[in-house]
């Protein structure tokens, strides 16, 4: 016999604040632009689905994954940042 257990997401209540290495930001709605330094993130964020929230990237090492081409069709990497 095959056990799986399902887990339901919480809904994400605003404003939300995070704490990270002792810094504080608080968010009072959903972020509705995103810029992704990274080419880790930027991949997180079009597997999620949000390529349409993403404003900007950079620091891009390798070409994006081949599943993930069709999404970042229309993405822009930045790769100078001022």
């Amino acid at each position: 016999m095959v056990l799986a257990s399902v887990s339901s997401a919480l809904a994400t209540t605003y404003p939300l604040t995070i704490e990270n290495c002792g810094d504080k930001e608080t968010f009072t709605k959903v972020p509705e632009r995103v810029v992704a330094l990274g080419q880790n993130t930027v991949e997180v964020l079009l597997l999620l689905g949000l390529q349409d929230k993403m404003v900007a990237s950079a620091f891009w090492p390798t070409k994006v994954l081949p599943q993930l081409a069709e999404q970042n069709e229309n993405h822009q990497i930045n790769s100078r940042l001022s």
